[in-house]
């Protein structure tokens, strides 16, 4: 199983869920992908993991409508929150 790292991300406009990510090896991947590559135990996360400076990312559903998405778990560091990273 892989550890990817989210470089960029790509947002619906009028709700702002996060619809597909971009990762370091230069893959993009929908929500859908993402779901079912965390399924067969892959990871996925921001920043850089070698010194420590990352937050792992999870499925989540959208308390306003319920929409699969995904979120960045707080690691106190906001350029490695989901919703702060560059637009692919």
């Amino acid at each position: 199983m892989a550890d990817h790292r989210i470089t960029c991300v790509n947002k619906e406009a009028s709700h702002g869920h996060i619809q597909s990510v971009g990762i370091s090896d230069g893959n993009r991947y929908s929500v859908e992908q993402v779901y079912s590559l965390i399924d067969q135990h892959h990871s996925f996360h921001t920043g850089t993991t070698g010194d420590g400076d990352y937050a792992r990312v999870s499925k989540s559903d959208c308390v306003k409508c319920l929409r699969p998405t995904l979120r960045s778990h707080p690691d106190g560091k906001p350029e490695n929150n989901l919703d702060n990273i560059s637009s692919c």
